[in-house]
């Protein structure tokens, strides 16, 4: 699945700013520890190639499995952010598709810095991953947003 918006992802007049706030959210509560496994230089690229699931030991960032209960009560507040813009039955569906894939414990967070960018909280994509899951997010310039949500059977 594809969305997005032509204006700035931090901008307030983005549709999906909300979401881009709940992930700064999420980063801003990170520790620096924390921070270095989870920020990625480069971008995570766009397109369907972006979003093709993958096993858990090729995946980059952060696990959230060791997060903190409070962090982790945070990455529930992004998934309930990501998917509200959805039908309930299609929100519920991806939470059981997350919940048979090894759930939330087994997702990654990473935050892709270009190059250029030298502030770490100014990454231009975000990502939320796993073995049956992937939000791949860019802020900047604009909201480009794909999504893959299945169960990977070549993993």
């Amino acid at each position: 699945m594809y969305y997005g918006h032509v204006i700035d992802g931090r901008s307030p007049d983005n549709v999906f700013n909300f979401q881009t706030k709940s992930v700064h959210r999420l980063f801003d509560a990170l520790s620096e520890s924390q921070r270095q496994k989870a920020l990625v230089n480069g971008n995570s690229g766009e397109l369907y190639p972006s979003v093709q699931l993958r096993s858990e030991e090729k995946i980059p960032g952060l696990a959230a499995a060791d997060l903190s209960a409070d962090q982790h009560a945070l990455v529930q507040s992004v998934m309930r952010d990501l998917l509200a813009p959805f039908r309930r039955e299609d929100a519920e569906e991806a939470m059981n598709i997350l919940r048979r894939t090894g759930g939330i414990d087994h997702l990654r967070l990473s935050f892709y810095m270009d190059r250029r960018q030298n502030d770490p909280s100014q990454w231009t994509f975000w990502r939320i991953e796993g073995p049956g899951f992937v939000w791949n997010y860019r802020v900047l310039p604009h909201v480009h947003c794909y999504v893959n949500i299945g169960v990977n059977h070549n993993a």
